[in-house]
């Protein structure tokens, strides 16, 4: 009987160390863009194909929900998803608002989800408070609108077009730099990134870029 006993003890062990838990992804470059009065996007990455959610909150302590429109633009682009680029646009805000957010990864392998943060505080992003189309030149008001910028990126051969990439323009005194996939809004291998969504960091309006500003280009 003592013998029948401990073989039933070892079956039982060998039984439950059988179960694998796959990993959660881990996620990080977390950077909130296109900051509008209305709209705003987040990015991310994470260190394998994924999928990519976002809650947004009222409150730093994500109690709150609010009920806001947003679109997956990864979950269109499935070379991004492959590299664990991640982006979402939201739409449907407040000016002026500030606004708490998490993003939830899950890996496209399967597995448990990753938040970021893992608790709170959120991270949070304030919308802008106005879009402006008129500049003060002397005494006079004069309209401007800004161009945008046409990117071609490839892969390390130099050849082969970069999909899936996610392109990020800084500029000197904007609040937060703008975004776009390669091949959204352009074929591939061109991405093409608005500048009219840049916004003065200090007035919080629409950035009125003469030429020559610093800038930096990222992928």
């Amino acid at each position: 009987m003592r013998f029948i006993g401990f073989i039933l003890t070892m079956s039982i062990s060998l039984f439950l160390a059988v179960p694998q838990v796959l990993a959660q992804p881990t996620v990080s470059d977390v950077m909130v863009t296109d900051v509008t009065p209305r709209a705003f996007s987040v990015v991310w990455t994470a260190d394998e194909p994924s999928t990519g959610q976002l809650e947004v909150f009222s409150d730093p302590n994500g109690l709150s929900p609010v009920s806001v429109t947003k679109v997956n633009r990864s979950q269109s682009n499935p070379p991004a998803q492959e590299l664990g680029v991640l982006k979402i646009d939201v739409t449907g805000l407040s000016a002026n608002t500030t606004y708490y957010l998490r993003t939830v990864t899950t890996a496209k392998g399967g597995g448990g989800a990753t938040l970021y943060p893992a608790s709170p505080p959120l991270l949070s992003v304030s919308t802008q408070t106005r879009v402006t189309r008129t500049v003060m030149v002397g005494p006079n008001e004069s309209p401007f609108t800004n161009d945008q910028l046409a990117v071609d990126v490839f892969q390390e051969d130099g050849v082969t077009p970069a999909d899936g990439a996610l392109v990020l323009l800084n500029v000197a005194g904007a609040g937060h730099p703008v975004s776009a996939f390669v091949g959204e809004g352009a074929a591939s291998p061109r991405a093409i990134l608005d500048m009219n969504n840049l916004f003065d960091a200090a007035a919080h309006s629409s950035l009125d870029l003469f030429g020559g500003e610093g800038g930096a280009v990222t992928v």
